[in-house]
């Protein structure tokens, strides 16, 4: 049975992607290397979660709990990069024994826009995938001090 919901889904969906992608540039990948962006779960549980990303490491801090993880990021090509854990500041039993600490989150730049890319995160070996879109964002102040 055909519902309105069913018809929703792809045209909010669809109207994503198109938002992202007005005034896109040909810049391509390389353009969201550095900077400040967030992104907003799809998940009403977990908040706005802040990068801040030099060619090197990307800082992320989540608005609500202000928990902060610190990645060392290895851009393997202009659209793909791998994430590995070094710090993070969430100090619960189930975060700190989570068999992906120690594995590399493998990160693909599916589709750039002006001002956001589309992103798909693997982990290799594990049935795993996140599909999301992150913003460039002008300024940012990071949210409490990493690691009192």
């Amino acid at each position: 049975m055909f519902t309105m919901r069913m018809l929703l889904l792809p045209i909010l969906s669809f109207s994503l992607l198109l938002s992202c992608a007005e005034n896109s540039t040909n810049k391509g990948c390389r353009q969201f290397r550095t900077g400040n962006f967030y992104i907003k779960a799809k998940d009403s549980q977990i908040g706005k979660c802040f990068i801040q990303r030099t060619d090197s490491m990307q800082i992320e801090t989540e608005e609500r709990t202000h928990d902060i993880i610190v990645n060392k990021i290895t851009w393997l090509n202009d659209c793909e990069y791998e994430l590995r854990t070094l710090k993070t500041s969430i100090t619960d039993s189930l975060h700190k024994w989570s068999p992906l600490n120690n594995v590399p989150l493998h990160v693909t730049i599916t589709f750039t826009g002006r001002n956001c890319f589309v992103f798909t995160t693997k982990v290799k070996g594990i049935d795993f995938t996140v599909t999301g879109t992150m913003w460039r964002i002008g300024g940012f102040s990071p949210i409490g001090k990493l690691f009192h």
